[in-house]
């Protein structure tokens, strides 16, 4: 049983939203080829209607999810599917689309108007796919755009010109690992950053992790023995011992 009404017309014939809504299908489909079905809100007359047998249901720029207007450019007509000749088939749901719940569209449509061609059309050059170098510039513009490291030793406002996403952790880790190499060599400027991060950071981790490192640097670290003579002394120390038993054997 054939549940709808068809329009027949030339194809790449201008196919235009009969009320507002929301894409909630687009693309292949059994028996019509292609097509799309357009959720209505009860505001804009409520129901669900149906496009079908275009060749390509994206042509216009459409997607799964996309908010249309009334009298929007939505579509072409096309001979998809089973059709045995160039035209729309249209349906309409009351409610929801579901198989075999299609309702006469014809009284439906009674008193509908012609779609404004100066709407449509301004609403059809909105919706039309980008160019590839438009695509490519702005994909560009997104990945090159500065954005905050997310190092704890820059404040948040401290852009970094890299790629988003995927190198700002790994951004962040080499310049956390750069300033406490620096910090621990001694370095002042790192050292202050490290210190900085301990008493005014909001992130309590990293306040933890500087305060370990001013905890390095305050503190350095002992040997392993009982002695608890620093490191540097006991070089001083053991190549000061060796001395004498070096002139000894000059002697002999």
């Amino acid at each position: 049983m054939h549940r709808g009404v068809d329009f027949a017309a030339m194809e790449k014939t201008k196919i235009f939203a009969a009320q507002a809504g929301s894409v909630v299908f687009i693309g292949r489909a059994d028996g019509f080829g292609q097509w799309i079905v357009i959720d209505h809100p009860a505001e804009a007359g409520g129901g669900t209607t149906v496009y079908g047998h275009m060749w390509d249901a994206h042509a216009t720029g459409l997607r799964n999810g996309d908010r249309v207007h009334a009298g929007q450019h939505i579509a072409f007509v096309g001979n998809n599917g089973q059709s045995t000749g160039a035209h729309l088939h249209f349906e309409v749901h009351p409610t929801v689309w579901r198989a075999g719940s299609q309702i006469d569209p014809l009284p439906w449509l009674a008193g509908a108007s012609e779609p404004d061609t100066a709407t449509a059309q301004h609403v059809g050059e909105a919706t039309m796919p980008k160019s590839d170098h438009d695509m490519l510039c702005e994909i560009y513009a997104l990945l090159t755009a500065p954005l905050p490291s997310r190092s704890i030793y820059r404040s948040n406002d401290q852009p970094v010109d890299t790629w988003r996403g995927m190198l700002l952790n790994v951004d962040g880790m080499a310049h956390e690992a750069y300033i406490e190499r620096e910090a621990l060599l001694g370095y002042q400027p790192a050292v202050e950053l490290v210190r900085r991060c301990a008493d005014h950071s909001v992130d309590g981790v990293a306040r933890e992790r500087a305060a370990f490192i001013l905890d390095k640097i305050d503190r350095p670290e002992r040997t392993a023995g009982t002695d608890s003579t620093p490191v540097d002394q006991q070089v001083s120390a053991t190549t000061a011992k060796k001395k004498p038993r070096a002139t000894r054997k000059a002697t002999r």
